[in-house]
């Protein structure tokens, strides 16, 4: 399984059209069109040990095409849960947490 991540033509690698990807989800019995095109994941699945289902391993990174849309899902669903009476916002305060310490602990000259 996972293979086909684009198409190889004499011109070079290209991405599928919606009637390629039709053919590569019948023929890896994919429920969407859209999938994790990470090569670990591609390889991995899970198996519930209960039940026997198995599911399709995803990256779980923000830039994935499939797994950022669901983590954004999963991450207002927290958040209503949760039901916050204050607001934050979060920012990056650095490239390594040496530098975020950094600009955390440090108050800014006024």
């Amino acid at each position: 399984m996972g293979e086909i991540v684009g198409i190889e033509t004499h011109q070079g690698w290209h991405e599928p059209t919606l009637e390629e990807k039709t053919l590569i989800a019948e023929q890896y019995g994919l429920d969407a069109l859209y999938y994790c095109k990470d090569p670990w994941a591609l390889r991995h699945r899970w198996v519930n040990k209960h039940t026997g289902e198995m599911q399709r391993a995803r990256c779980n990174r923000w830039e994935c095409q499939h797994c950022g849309p669901r983590k954004v899902v999963l991450w207002r669903q927290l958040v209503r849960q949760a039901e916050p009476t204050l607001f934050l916002t979060l920012t990056k305060a650095g490239k390594t947490v040496a530098e975020a310490r950094r600009a955390l602990t440090t108050q800014a000259a006024l």
